[in-house]
């Protein structure tokens, strides 16, 4: 993947320390905007290859529980990603930073 890419991450929450998406950080610069989050329990970075319009029943940061489970009413139910999200993962790991696809948010997560 060619250009450059602005990589944002999200804090850490559910009582973890660290959020190891914040290790991509200094390896990229802008151009295109990636959001990322954290998977309570997972040591790699998962690219995300379907984004779901539906929330959890979890409390946020702000401790809200949402009223509404769409993210966006009205909206699809679900987004493929635009980006080559396979290759996003090789490349990734060919930087020695541990990288998984991942098909949706929680797919696959481990419970405690």
């Amino acid at each position: 993947m060619k250009g450059k890419l602005l990589l944002t991450g999200f804090e850490p929450f559910g009582g973890e320390e660290k959020n190891p998406s914040e290790a991509l950080i200094d390896e990229i610069q802008p151009a295109v905007v990636l959001s990322l989050g954290l998977a309570t329990g997972r040591s790699e970075v998962s690219i995300e290859k379907v984004a779901v319009n539906y929330t959890s029943k979890g409390k946020d940061n702000a401790g809200v529980v949402p009223a509404e489970r769409p993210i966006v009413s009205g909206a699809a139910d679900a987004y493929f990603a635009t980006i080559p999200a396979e290759q996003v993962v090789d490349d990734i790991n060919k930087k020695g930073i541990p990288t998984r696809l991942s098909l949706s948010a929680g797919a696959g997560r481990r419970r405690k």
